[in-house]
């Protein structure tokens, strides 16, 4: 259960991410792009680029 405090902090990846990646991708993005402790007391959000098919 997730429990939302008022020291809970929030990261939003505003670029596409590959989930393909898996939780070690992830993990890299938080740490290389975000510069963050994922270990850390906080929630990432990461949006999934889809495909349009006509």
């Amino acid at each position: 259960m997730l429990g939302l405090t008022r020291d809970l902090r929030v990261f939003l990846a505003v670029e596409p991410a590959d989930m393909r990646k898996s939780f070690n991708g992830l993990y890299a993005l938080v740490v290389n792009e975000l510069k963050e402790n994922p270990l850390n007391k906080a929630l990432f959000i990461f949006c999934l680029l889809l495909p349009i098919i006509y």
